[in-house]
């Protein structure tokens, strides 16, 4: 049997086996992203490549990978711009365990002697001009008033390419620039434009999301499954948010190698948080680590000060908006701290982790913030913060 996302008992079993099998597929997509044909349960021996994680704004994967011996027409037909889904899994017996790795964008496709190499980005890169794709020809602008999470849907409604400006809505005959449909947070339902926003000709509509992420404390991304995340900023949340995540993976030491902690001594205790909007009066509010329990704080180690940070204007008022300069301020402090303790190390493929995930080593927790995976089934690396 085939199992998909599953993490169940036996999964875990095979996972911590010494005698690990991998296995990879590869779906091609049609543009609405159904399975056209797949390349699926080749064995690991014969696929050389990497898939790397970073978590950031909206682009977060890129893969390379080579497979040997992939012939007939599902090696011809794809083009630049297509889509393909990677799943890793491991086989349990005559059961096989899969976990996606996201969607892809071709970015390259070269068949070379018995290679048939890809490369490609997470749907990010149609947003983010990573591909070339849905870059405005004017000057896009979303009106104040307007509901936060209908902006994210609309948008990614358009057809840039061929209908700019004009919602999926409006004709038969465009194609959404994501026929997926995003998943929102409820909380964003409730928010709506205080002021008009906009991005210039020339750039990627990428931009307006990232601007919304970063201006309402949010997380945009897309996961591994294809769509597109815009979820509240756990850090940004009270209490100790990390501390709360399940944890996904406990490694043991024979799983693990090169492990290597590092503290960051260059910690920053004092940021200025300003806007710079040509219809309201702007404001400008300095944050300074005074926690009393904070190694960092600032009658304990001095001011050293963070750059400047230039936030959107969200706030209905100069008032409101001063609290969203306080709140970015202090959310950029605790990450200072937060990022101050971090590991690296080398471990056995473990498929289903993702960045943001929760781990556990020895008696320390972390959080994932990369993930380098060698597609031959050897290792993958990981770069984690500690929770305090």
């Amino acid at each position: 049997m085939e199992f998909y996302q599953i993490s169940d008992s036996n999964y875990q079993r095979a996972l911590k086996s010494h005698l690990r099998k991998y296995v990879i597929r590869v779906e091609f997509l049609s543009y609405y992203e159904s399975e056209i044909k797949n390349v699926t349960q080749r064995t690991i021996k014969d696929v050389v490549g990497s898939l790397n994680i970073n978590r950031q704004q909206l682009t977060r994967r890129t893969c390379s990978l080579s497979l040997l011996n992939c012939v007939g027409e599902t090696c011809e037909m794809v083009n630049y711009g297509d889509k393909f889904r990677l799943y890793i899994g491991i086989e349990d017996g005559g059961d096989v365990y899969w976990f996606s790795q996201g969607v892809f964008a071709i970015q390259n496709a070269v068949r070379s002697d018995d290679y048939f190499t890809l490369e490609g980005v997470d749907k990010g890169g149609i947003l983010d001009g990573s591909l070339g794709m849905n870059i405005v020809d004017n000057q896009y602008i979303v009106p104040s008033g307007e509901n936060i999470r209908d902006v994210i849907v609309d948008t990614l409604g358009l057809n840039i390419e061929s209908y700019n400006h004009q919602s999926i809505r409006s004709s038969a005959l465009s194609r959404p620039i994501d026929p997926q449909s995003p998943i929102v947070d409820f909380k964003y339902r409730n928010y709506v434009t205080q002021s008009e926003i906009s991005i210039d000709t020339n750039a990627p509509v990428g931009d307006l999301l990232t601007f919304l992420a970063d201006g309402y404390s949010a997380e945009v991304y897309y996961d591994i499954n294809g769509r597109l995340i815009f979820a509240d900023n756990l850090a940004m949340q009270t209490g100790n948010g990390y501390g709360k995540l399940p944890i996904k993976w406990t490694f043991k030491e024979d799983q693990v190698s090169n492990v290597q902690y590092t503290r960051n001594s260059d910690v920053k205790n004092v940021v200025t948080v300003y806007t710079n909007s040509s219809e309201f009066e702007n404001v400008s509010e300095v944050i300074r680590n005074n926690n009393p329990s904070s190694p960092n704080r600032i009658d304990f180690v001095g001011v050293r000060r963070m750059n400047s940070v230039e936030i959107p204007y969200v706030g209905g008022s100069p008032d409101e908006q001063r609290k969203y300069c306080v709140a970015h301020g202090e959310y950029l402090l605790s990450q200072e701290e937060f990022n101050q303790n971090s590991i690296s190390f080398s471990a056995i493929l473990v498929p289903h982790l993702d960045v943001g995930d929760r781990i556990m080593y020895k008696e320390d927790s972390f959080v994932i913030n990369s993930i380098d995976i060698n597609l031959d089934g050897t290792e993958m690396s990981i770069v984690a913060t500690q929770i305090q």
